[in-house]
């Protein structure tokens, strides 16, 4: 909490002033925030992080979680457009199912800003915010490699890796596996990398509604029907897009009798609370940590010029195309947690406190 605080106070201190100056007596502007579940930890504690950050601004907040049902997600919308939101700040559930709605939003003026999951077939959308997602598929391979020590290996001593992503109806989901798979698969096609299922493609390795439990009954079955286990047939590494899939491997290596030491090395996303106490207790190796924060700060920034009628600064103008237009994009870059340096990442900066992860 006291890096929340500390973070609200600099962030708020960049545009509150402003906002008071222009917007004393004026009619406080209401922003609409859509997430989509809050029963996945890390929406839960971005949900609160909008609420403070936008209300200490001097906004009144609409915060809705959708609870990964896209109906759900479209109603709350077509509430918000009604209730005139100025700005609309959009995680969708299904990336592919807003058009309708965000053309009445388009009508009455109301900018879009798509938060971590890029919001496709419409040019409704004004901004895209998020971290680099190539960048952090592409970093859990690159850990993998250097931990299996895979640049010195040869055909003849290969390592055994399964593949696991999430749900396909978020666009994140290519790019994550994709920035994996473009580091790996050189390795794949040499034979020193070897996925026994031979299941490597996105559509293969997806896990619907980025699941725990469907990524345990998929490990399961791997585990199965390839006669995984820590004498016979070694798993090395399970590369999981995120911690739920992450967790749900876990779970399933634990039922199967799988003692911690023999784990396989296991990459993961969030950092969620259960996952870095899987990291310290050696059954998952890393996970990337995209401080939600960061974010969080820059959509603040980028909704209060909006409503002032300024033009936000953008890192990115070319690369996402969204079928309709392509999106201004705010790009920030990930890093990854492991057991050796979660304290200086976690603890240190109060991203956690010691008690969170007894």
């Amino acid at each position: 909490m006291k890096r929340f605080l500390l973070i609200c106070l600099i962030v708020c201190s960049v545009f509150v002033y402003g906002f008071s100056k222009e917007n004393s007596g004026e009619q406080v502007q209401k922003i609409g925030v859509s997430l989509p579940t809050q029963r996945m930890e890390r929406w839960e504690r971005d949900g609160l992080y909008f609420q403070e950050l936008l209300e200490n601004a001097g906004y009144s907040v609409d915060l809705k979680f959708a609870e990964d049902d896209v109906q759900t997600q479209i109603n709350q919308l077509q509430t918000m457009i009604e209730e005139n939101c100025r700005v609309l700040v959009i995680t969708p559930v299904n990336a592919y199912a807003l058009c309708e709605v965000l053309e009445t939003a388009k009508e009455k003026d109301i900018k879009v800003i798509s938060y971590e999951r890029l919001i496709m077939n419409t040019d409704a959308v004004s901004y895209f915010v998020t971290f680099s997602n190539y960048r952090t598929g592409a970093i859990q391979a690159e850990y993998l490699i250097k931990q299996l020590n895979i640049k010195k290996r040869s055909k003849k001593k290969p390592v055994y890796m399964e593949f696991f992503t999430g749900d396909i109806r978020d666009p994140n989901v290519e790019d994550y596996f994709n920035g994996a798979m473009d580091v790996l698969n050189p390795y794949i096609k040499k034979g020193i990398i070897v996925c026994r299922s031979n299941q490597t493609t996105i559509e293969e390795c997806e896990i619907e509604e980025w699941s725990r439990e469907v990524a345990c009954f998929r490990m399961l079955n791997l585990i199965w029907k390839y006669k995984y286990s820590p004498t016979k047939n070694k798993l090395d590494a399970v590369l999981c897009s995120n911690d739920s899939t992450a967790a749900g491997v876990t779970d399933a290596l634990f039922l199967i009798d799988f003692k911690p030491e023999e784990f396989p090395l296991i990459t993961g996303q969030d950092c969620n609370i259960l996952n870095v106490k899987n990291i310290i207790d050696g059954t998952q190796s890393m996970s990337i940590l995209k401080d939600p924060l960061i974010l969080v700060s820059k959509i603040c920034e980028i909704a209060d010029e909006i409503i002032k009628g300024k033009n936000p600064k953008v890192n990115e103008k070319e690369t996402y195309d969204n079928g309709a237009v392509i999106v201004p994009g705010y790009l920030c870059d990930p890093i990854y947690v492991t057991k050796e340096n979660y304290k200086k990442l976690l603890i240190d900066t109060n991203f956690y406190t010691p008690e969170d992860l007894q």
